[in-house]
């Protein structure tokens, strides 16, 4: 019998030390070693899910992501005492999220 198993994360926390910061990133999902491009989907506020046959990444933040091109761009401004998340998810497509 299967066991449910929590998808794999990488999640970067970023807090500012000085009055503020600005920040941009840049998210680019691929899979198929670069040669496939998922099906993007927005869902529950500031998070994306990426599909691609078996394949999901869930991306959830704590600030809004702009679609450019086949990216997704997010420019921001930390504040003393803010903390931004970014939490990146790996899993099967036919699970639920």
């Amino acid at each position: 019998m299967a066991t449910a198993r929590p998808m794999p994360e990488l999640a970067p926390v970023t807090s500012a030390l000085c009055p503020a910061s600005g920040l941009n990133t840049c998210l680019t999902i691929r899979f198929g070693y670069g040669s496939i491009i998922p099906w993007v989907t927005r869902f529950e506020g500031h998070s994306l899910k990426a599909i691609a046959g078996p394949d999901m990444v869930v991306v959830r933040s704590s600030e809004p992501m702009t679609a450019e091109g086949f990216r997704h761009h997010q420019e921001f401004t930390v504040r003393a005492g803010r903390t931004v998340s970014f939490v990146l998810s790996y899993g099967h497509s036919f699970k639920s999220v």
